[in-house]
């Protein structure tokens, strides 16, 4: 997943953060004409799966029309799991895909 340089730089900013763990957001827009965004975020480990669509939501400014589906590592989580559960002390951040799917119409 992530290359040589990019393991240093985030294992760099987990000895300046240690209360922190870095997660890279990819937002998928499959119906609408945008484009695809990264999002590079260093948050809490007590904020949860739910919490992170949440933010999400709100600074792309999904409608209540459009569902989010969260993938991290391939696999659907429950809303309620901490994102420090699934960091494990890997040398790279954690991966979320968050794809953007019309729920009517």
């Amino acid at each position: 997943m992530a290359k040589g340089g990019d393991r240093a730089r985030f294992e760099s900013l987990r000895v300046r953060h240690p209360d922190r763990v870095p997660v890279v957001a990819l937002v998928r827009c499959r119906d609408s004409g945008k484009t695809d965004r990264r999002m590079r975020l260093m948050v809490p480990p007590d904020l949860t799966v739910g919490s992170l669509q949440c933010y999400v939501r709100r600074s792309e400014r999904v409608g209540a029309k459009d569902a989010l589906l969260t993938l991290v590592d391939g696999c659907m989580h429950p809303a309620n799991t901490r994102v420090i559960e699934l960091d494990r002390n890997r040398p790279y951040p954690v991966y979320a895909v968050v794809q953007r799917e019309r729920t009517f119409g």
